[in-house]
């Protein structure tokens, strides 16, 4: 049996984000960014696997307000 590390890749916008923290969760990893990016606060999260990385993408909702 071979053990394969998982890379995490956190994408927002146009942007890559560092890992703050391997032991982070990915919604962890969201609330420490939205200090930031506070539009952040209510993004949605995805998750892609592809070999040994995972691509966490967080999206912003589109639309108005009212």
């Amino acid at each position: 049996m071979k053990v394969t590390k998982l890379n995490r890749v956190f994408k927002f916008k146009d942007q890559t984000l560092e890992d703050p923290n391997i032991k982070m969760t990915t919604v962890q990893v969201k609330d420490f960014y939205s200090n930031e990016y506070p539009e952040l606060v209510n993004a949605n999260i995805t998750e892609k696997t592809e070999g040994d990385t995972i691509t966490v993408t967080f999206q912003t909702a589109v639309g108005k307000k009212g």
